[in-house]
């Protein structure tokens, strides 16, 4: 029996190593096979052009005008220059003016206001402030400024020149000058009133002629000419004071900033410290 099963375990060995065998080349072959499937080139990859980024068309910025001023139409007119509303020296005394109230009268610059300024002829070189002064005994072209400061007012007699003197102004009403307009907005009122008095008289424009301008500071809306049973917003209101003739009927006239109202004598309200200096004036001669 031992014998007998000697061949069959040879036989199953046999089977055992060819299968083994079978096995190992069919892994070779697999591998041969994989093996020239990876040596065969990567196909080609056909490349897309990138896109070009856009490029914006050249742009030109278009100015559109405004009905808004330029900054330098909102400053008011030179008047240092001879273009200006006054004339520069005229100017000039102002300046000295206001430096000698800082100087020698200790007067906040702050504080001051220029009341009026008249161009006007002195008889002598006194400068109509009563003081004998050296130089020509003949008349003198110069001004008269009066500012105020809290409630004091200042009274200058002034030449042409540099001379500008600190006067008690005892006849402010006898001094006859010409009243200077010391900003564009006192001419413009002085343009409106007079035209207005020329429509209401129906004369010509020409034939009226300024006698008196003074700045004032109104204490409520009626412009210091209040109407009867009338109630006005009580708020302060800058302006002027204006005096016109016209043969010999002087027309008063009452400002602010924007109107114009023309103003009986007897109906007239004013500050305290204008009243001795606002008399009327009489008509030209």
């Amino acid at each position: 029996m031992l014998g007998m099963h000697l061949p069959h375990r040879r036989i199953a060995a046999i089977r055992r190593w060819a299968l083994v065998a079978l096995s190992v080349l069919l892994l070779a072959a697999c591998g041969s096979d994989s093996g020239a499937d990876s040596r065969q080139p990567a196909p080609t990859r056909t490349l897309v052009p990138p896109t070009p980024t856009p490029t914006a068309p050249p742009f030109t910025p278009t100015i559109t005008p405004t009905d808004l001023p330029a900054p330098s139409a909102l400053e008011p007119a030179a008047t240092e220059t001879t273009g200006g509303p006054l004339p520069a020296d005229a100017q000039a005394i102002i300046d000295r003016a206001l430096a000698d109230l800082a100087g020698q009268q200790g007067v906040d610059q702050a504080d001051v206001r220029l009341i009026s300024l008249e161009a006007i002829t002195w008889p002598d070189a006194s400068l109509g402030c009563g003081a004998e002064r050296e130089g020509d005994p003949g008349t003198v072209r110069g001004y008269r400024l009066l500012f105020s400061a809290g409630r004091n007012r200042y009274i200058y007699h002034a030449d042409r020149g540099e001379t500008v003197l600190l006067c008690e102004d005892g006849d402010w009403t006898g001094w006859q000058g010409e009243p200077l307009a010391p900003d564009p907005i006192a001419e413009s009122m002085v343009e409106l009133a007079s035209r207005d008095a020329a429509r209401q008289l129906d004369i010509p424009q020409r034939q009226i002629a300024l006698a008196s301008l003074m700045a004032v500071t109104w204490p409520d809306a009626s412009l210091g000419c209040p109407k009867p049973n009338a109630e006005y917003e009580e708020q302060t209101e800058p302006g002027y004071r204006l005096v016109f003739r016209a043969g010999d009927a002087p027309i008063i006239y009452h400002t602010s900033i924007r109107h114009v109202v023309r103003c009986a004598p007897e109906e007239e309200i004013l500050p305290g410290l204008l009243r001795p200096l606002v008399a009327t004036p009489e008509p030209a001669p």
